[in-house]
């Protein structure tokens, strides 16, 4: 139920479907190892492009996990 709740809130912004479209976020589909702030189309956030470092680093399950719980934490200024 609680993942269920989190879900719904996510899909409010992203979609993960292969090939689906961007939102108000990138299309999540294969966003783990992804490059950060790599999604072709999406015009991502200043914040979130300096974060990536030139999308040299990339998303992983733990960070992931902790980045979903508080994004403004770990990157002030994303949207």
């Amino acid at each position: 139920k609680a993942g269920e709740t989190v879900f719904k809130k996510w899909q409010a912004c992203h979609d993960g479907t292969k090939g689906g479209p961007n939102k108000v976020g990138p299309n999540h589909f294969g966003v783990v190892d992804r490059p950060i702030a790599s999604h072709e189309g999406f015009a991502y956030s200043d914040a979130m492009k300096d974060f990536s470092k030139g999308s040299s680093e990339k998303w992983t399950v733990e960070f992931l996990n902790k980045f979903l719980l508080a994004q403004k934490k770990d990157v002030p200024g994303t949207a």
